[in-house]
């Protein structure tokens, strides 16, 4: 089972659940919300780990550990994280996609949840060596740590969630499957992915489209990212999208949990298989995409690019924004080929396979439309945005747009609680 958290877009579809020791969690008696919005477990003395100190004689707390949390480059401070001690190592959890479901951590460990700005802290019930765990979706870091009593500070690398699966070190990462786009200059997702110090797989080709038609490849990834131009940056009427077999096997991954990053001009990947969720504006903005996934194909594509006026509509993101650098009332967008006109509420599955109304999430929006959704289906997510992260094309940083993208993709690889994205 997974937390949930918050870092941009890209970010955010990254994080997932999993099992009973992982870093989702659901609030229950006692526990509280944080200033950033998150839901914050509450020591509450069981089953507190021993440590090297011997026999705790109370459930009195004898100090506190304090920190900051980073996502995986040590230097983008990330909210919504999971920290907790444990006497023993966590198990290890599946790196693909899989059906998760949050877990309560309350009164089995000494727990925080990172605030908006990365900080926490946490009681320590007993000296000496514990594991510290820190977790954001399925991506999670472990560490020993001697603690006393009084002040603790936990160090920055303890803290800085792991992008790379290497478990002999204590560092654990959902597999990453990126398909680059063919448009060379455009939407370089593996390039942000890499700033970042994300680990993952790169198929091109006749080895990506094998991919897109296995009914397993595909679900030995938690993420698969599909980035503008990656479907047919021509005439966004023909491609892989509207293949039968890519189309059946990317709404099976979908449901089975798998996370779905799509941008821009490879927007029918989202539209074949969900075509209520989301409406495009056909590029001459003289209506709006057909529900039937046989009409309208690529009329969405508009050749020119624009820059549009971009505001955080979700309040986490809004926040984090500041934190990290930039205006909170928004930023400018760089480099959309693509409009959304609406997003509509649909009736689907949850996790159990029970109906449920499912209202897609906008997390940004440009020029008063929308700019990044995302929607849950089943076990899975889909991420649709149609901006792009340019793969680091804000001077040696990164541009405000990929930052939320970064935040998104981490809050959509937390678990999902009750089938809809908040």
């Amino acid at each position: 089972m997974r937390s949930r958290f918050a870092v941009p877009a890209l970010a955010s579809l990254l994080l997932a659940c999993s099992t009973e020791t992982a870093s989702s969690f659901k609030k229950s008696d006692g526990g509280t919300t944080n200033d950033a919005g998150f839901e914050e477990v509450v020591d509450s003395g069981l089953e507190i780990p021993q440590g090297d100190g011997g026999t705790i004689a109370s459930n009195t707390p004898i100090g506190t550990l304090k920190g900051t949390t980073y996502a995986p480059d040590g230097t983008l401070e990330l909210p919504g994280a999971v920290i907790y001690l444990s006497a023993t190592l966590p198990t290890d959890e599946p790196r693909g996609a899989v059906c998760d479901t949050c877990v309560d951590l309350t009164g089995k460990v000494s727990s925080a949840t990172s605030k908006i700005d990365g900080t926490f802290e946490l009681n320590v019930f007993a000296p000496g060596k514990q594991y510290l765990v820190v977790e954001k979706g399925r991506f999670r870091r472990v560490r020993e740590i001697t603690l006393k009593a009084g002040a603790n500070v936990a160090p920055a690398e303890s803290t800085t969630i792991a992008g790379a699966n290497n478990p002999s070190v204590g560092d654990y990462a959902p597999k990453i499957l990126v398909i680059p786009t063919s448009m060379s200059a455009y939407d370089n997702v593996h390039q942000t992915l890499s700033s970042l110090n994300f680990d993952f797989d790169e198929l091109t080709d006749a080895a990506a489209l094998t991919a897109l038609k296995s009914p397993t490849k595909l679900k030995d990834y938690a993420f698969i990212f599909l980035p503008c131009g990656t479907n047919d940056e021509g005439s966004c009427s023909s491609g892989n999208a509207f293949d039968p077999t890519v189309k059946s096997r990317l709404k099976d991954y979908v449901k089975s949990g798998g996370r779905l990053y799509v941008t821009d001009y490879a927007y029918e990947y989202v539209r074949q298989n969900w075509p209520n969720h989301i409406k495009w504006y056909n590029k001459d903005n003289s209506g709006t995409s057909s529900s039937s996934p046989t009409a309208d194909q690529g009329l969405a594509c508009n050749f020119n690019a624009t820059t549009r006026s971009g505001t955080w509509e979700d309040p986490g993101l809004k926040q984090w924004m500041g934190v990290v650098g930039n205006r909170t009332a928004g930023e400018d967008l760089e480099g959309i080929f693509t409009t959304i006109n609406s997003v509509s509420t649909v009736t689907g599955e949850d996790p159990s396979g029970a109906s449920v109304q499912i209202t897609p999430k906008i997390w940004v929006k440009a020029d008063g439309k929308p700019a990044t959704v995302t929607f849950p289906d089943k076990c899975g997510r889909v991420l649709f945005s149609t901006n792009h992260t340019e793969g680091g094309a804000g001077g040696g940083g990164l541009l405000a747009q990929e930052k939320a993208i970064v935040y998104t993709l981490l809050e959509v690889s937390t678990c999902i609680n009750g089938n809809i994205d908040k």
